[in-house]
C-alpha cells in the first residue's frame, strides 16, 4: 500500500501493516478506488493507488514498518529493544501517529515506554520534558503535595 505522508513523500507499506492499522483498513474498505489519486509504478504496467495520511510523517511511518518488520510477530519482549535508542521527542511523535493510524499493539507499547521514561521524575522534571513552560500548563503543586 502507498501512503502519501505530511511532507507529501511517498512511503511503501506492507499490506499486512496497513490491515492492522484500524484508519487504514477502514480507508481501503471504504475508497472507492475510481476516485483516488494514483502514481504509475514504473516496473508495472497497473497503477498503484496513493492514499493520503496527513498526520502522520514518513520518518514516522519508516519507524513504525521496522516495528512490524521486527517486533510485531512477537511482542512479548522485543518492543523494549525498539524503543532503546529513542529520544522523547520521537516517541511522541510515534505515540501520535500510532493513535491516529488505530495501531494499537504499538500505541500500547509506545505508551508504557513514555510511562517508564517518566516514572520517578518531579512534577517540574515533567514539565521540563513535555516543554510545560506557561502558567495554565503548570499544575498547582501545592495540591500534589498536601495529599502526602
Amino acid at each position: 500500500m502507498q501512503i502519501e505522508c505530511t511532507e507529501g513523500e511517498v512511503v511503501v507499506i506492507p499490506m499486512g501493516l496497513a490491515e492492522s492499522c484500524k484508519t487504514l483498513k477502514d480507508m481501503l474498505d471504504d475508497f472507492d478506488v475510481n476516485n483516488v489519486p494514483f502514481v504509475s509504478s514504473s516496473s508495472s504496467s497497473e497503477a498503484s493507488y496513493v492514499y493520503p495520511v496527513p498526520m502522520v510523517r514518513a520518518n514516522v511511518l519508516e519507524k513504525i514498518c521496522q516495528w512490524y518488520g521486527g517486533a510485531c510477530e512477537d511482542v512479548s519482549g522485543t518492543d523494549d529493544l525498539f524503543f532503546t535508542n529513542f529520544e522523547m521527542r520521537e516517541k511522541l511523535d510515534l505515540l501520535n501517529a500510532c493513535d491516529f493510524l488505530a495501531l494499537k499493539p504499538l500505541l500500547t507499547s509506545c505508551i508504557k515506554s513514555i510511562a517508564h521514561d517518566i516514572a520517578g521524575n518531579s512534577i517540574e522534571d515533567m514539565c521540563n520534558t513535555f516543554n510545560l513552560t506557561t502558567p495554565e500548563h503548570t499544575p498547582d503543586i501545592s495540591f500534589f503535595s498536601s495529599r502526602s
